[in-house]
């Protein structure tokens, strides 16, 4: 878990190379729903390019299909759980987590990040007016939800304001220890 920018991608990509995991990225999933027009698409695209967060009912049944679908190999949840709702329907569902890990970046730091990629990947949810409304709900939205899980199993906080491979060493190491 962690704010927009904060390299949850990039970590999840190297830990499920390395761990042998399956990667569920929500915002890779319904971006990819979004380009195939697909029902899901049409009906999350604005929701998304504005920088708020998808309904809770469309977007439980999508990731714990496919969580329930990983429990051979494990996984990786990137963008997800979002709201307190969604985190008690992971808790409760089919494969709750064994840990989570909570990446930490400056808000100066993310912002950067996130004009960067808009340079590079042209995303049309990284401009500085969504990037400013993805922070603040993130910060009502999304950080209480990590007390929740903090109260079922352990959480790491790690500063991902760092070189993607000394975040990625502390990262296997807190996994490695607990």
């Amino acid at each position: 878990m962690g704010p927009p920018g904060s390299g949850k991608g990039t970590q999840c990509d190297r830990l499920a190379t390395r761990m042998g995991l399956r990667h569920l990225s929500t915002g890779e999933l319904l971006r990819s729903e979004v380009a195939a027009g697909s029902e899901l698409g049409r009906r999350v695209a604005t929701t998304m390019v504005s920088g708020s967060l998808v309904p809770d009912e469309l977007i439980v049944d999508v990731v714990l299909t496919r969580v329930a679908a990983a429990v051979g190999a494990g996984y990786l949840l990137d963008g997800f759980p979002r709201s307190s709702s969604q985190a008690h329907a992971l808790l409760d569902g089919p494969v709750p987590p064994d840990r989570v890990i909570v990446l930490e970046v400056a808000g100066n730091e993310l912002v950067r990040r996130m004009l960067a990629r808009a340079a590079i990947e042209g995303r049309a949810d990284d401009t500085a007016e969504i990037i400013a409304h993805r922070l603040a709900v993130y910060r009502e939205s999304v950080l209480p939800v990590v007390e929740i899980l903090a109260a079922r199993g352990p959480v790491t906080r790690i500063d991902a304001g760092r070189a993607p491979d000394v975040v990625a060493a502390e990262i296997t190491a807190a996994l490695e220890t607990e």
